[in-house]
């Protein structure tokens, strides 16, 4: 390989994993991570079958807050892979230009947005259900 690509393809193989990584991990695995910790609570409700349930909806769907730090996570891993790759990307801007760094930045904005929008829905469930709780 000559000088010049190298870091073309270091730059390349960076925004390739932060532009998929990001959604995959939004898309895919916290909804996976979600499903699994929702059949082992219901395996553990099943157990205790017999008791009837008359509580709130934030006892109902715990299991949502899990899924909001799921998200969290996700976010924090995404910022971290989206730095990464515009360090690596900034190496060798002569080369490539500002392309590899838009879209790594761009996938990131939609990544966030999303994730950002599950954490508020969830919020705005529990806050509903408390104040449907006080009246």
């Amino acid at each position: 390989m000559n000088d010049l690509s190298k870091p073309v393809l270091v730059t390349f193989i960076a925004t390739l994993l932060s532009s998929l990584i990001s959604p995959i991990l939004a898309l895919i695995v916290a909804p996976a991570v979600y499903i699994f910790l929702k059949k082992k609570e219901k395996s553990e409700d099943s157990a205790n079958e017999s008791i009837e349930f008359d509580g709130t909806l934030t006892e109902k769907y715990r299991i949502l807050k899990r899924y909001q730090t799921i998200a969290y996570l996700v976010m924090i891993l995404s910022t971290l892979l989206t730095i990464g790759s515009i360090i690596i990307s900034l190496e060798s801007l002569k080369y490539t230009g500002p392309g590899p760094v838009i879209l790594s930045v761009i996938t990131w904005i939609i990544t966030l947005f999303g994730l950002f929008g599950i954490i508020i829905i969830i919020n705005f469930l529990y806050d509903l259900d408390l104040n449907k709780a006080d009246k």
